[in-house]
């Protein structure tokens, strides 16, 4: 009995009100794994379901529905495959890749893997509860957008980037593992993951795109990647239980809004390369209480603290002055204290925008 075999052999017990216990899933090199419930009571209309892929074969993939239906592909473009369940329950699809490989992608309405429309003329996505790829598989943007009952996916080992929006708005997402192969993850990619509770970015990452954990509420940790260069604007807006960031050494730039929203950050170690903190990137972090300024930044930007009133102490490391606006120190408690080097102390105190806070500038102690 091969591989695919087994698998048959532990279907999760396809339609009726009591299915068989889920079995563990073994990625391998070919096969997806997509497991998803239909509940009692569902309308006839809404007992459609489709995936939606690309295979680079002709009939190179076979669906197995997970009910005892089974067909083949039949096209080479991207293709909503479509099967009609008879009874509710839980189904395990296992799609095997034969020859050639297979990409999920979607678009903004329309996720890789989603249930037939629903009264509100919506795709109805929330029957997919996990997901699993084999190694032959491409994962592209929006590939389970909107899918709100997804609770843990493995991706497949050879993915290199974290396509935009491709778990955009899975609002139950608990688990997800990114493989060490990926260099990127795009803009949007986890947005609006309220579930989410930790993720550990491999060091091969590069970069995190715009917005890229926006609104994960319940995200409480984070571990960054050693190589990372950039992380983009909004990346971690409205984190509110994220409590410490460690910004990794090569990081130039905090961009604008990264951290806003994070009320419950506590700590925040910025890295020696930084030279720039922009527009809000701090915002709205109401438990930050001090704030380490590394000494090659050279320009805080407007706001970069604002409604961050906890902050009580400000050590700034740079012998010159940042740049700064008007507003960007407005954050500062009544009695707050800015530290500067002792030697840079009356060019703080004269400096353009820090004159206004010169009653609080002091020299660094010893």
């Amino acid at each position: 009995m091969d591989f695919y075999d087994i698998l048959v052999a532990k279907k999760l017990g396809g339609g009726g009100s009591t299915p068989g216990p889920e079995p563990e899933p073994t990625p391998t090199d070919g096969n997806t794994h997509i497991y998803m419930e239909i509940a009692e009571g569902t309308p006839a209309a809404n007992m459609i379901f489709y995936v939606y892929f690309q295979a680079s074969v002709l009939g190179g993939v076979t669906i197995d529905w997970g009910d005892g239906v089974t067909e083949l592909s039949n096209k080479t473009t991207a293709y909503s495959y479509p099967h009609t369940y008879a009874t509710p329950g839980k189904y395990e699809i296992v799609l095997t890749v034969r020859e050639g490989s297979i990409t999920f992608a979607g678009v903004a309405q329309s996720a890789a893997i989603f249930g037939n429309v629903n009264p509100d003329n919506m795709f109805n996505r929330d029957r997919v509860q996990r997901v699993v790829f084999g190694s032959n598989a491409n994962v592209g943007s929006c590939a389970f957008y909107e899918c709100r009952s997804l609770k843990s996916v493995v991706l497949p080992s050879n993915i290199t980037t974290i396509k935009e929006r491709i778990f955009y708005n899975c609002l139950s997402l608990e688990s997800i593992i990114i493989p060490d192969n990926v260099t990127s993850i795009e803009k949007y990619a986890f947005g609006n993951c309220l579930s989410l509770k930790s993720i550990i970015i491999p060091d091969n990452v590069t970069s995190i795109g715009e917005s890229a954990f926006t609104m994960c509420r319940n995200l409480q940790y984070v571990k960054f990647p050693r190589n990372m260069t950039s992380i983009g604007s909004q990346a971690f807006v409205g984190c509110e239980l994220l409590k410490k960031v460690d910004v990794p050494d090569g990081i130039t730039s905090i961009e604008s809004s990264s951290f806003s929203g994070c009320w419950s950050l506590q700590s925040v170690n910025l890295p020696n390369s930084l030279t720039t903190i922009k527009a809000g990137a701090f915002g709205g972090c109401l438990f930050l209480e001090s704030v380490i300024i590394p000494s090659g930044v050279t320009s805080i930007e407007t706001s970069a603290f604002n409604n961050s009133y906890g902050i009580s102490e400000l050590r700034l490391m740079p012998s010159i002055p940042p740049t700064i606006s008007s507003s960007s120190l407005n954050f500062l408690r009544s009695n707050g204290i800015i530290y500067v080097p002792a030697e840079s102390l009356e060019a703080y105190k004269t400096a353009s925008n820090w004159s206004t806070y010169a009653n609080k500038i002091q020299a660094m102690p010893a």
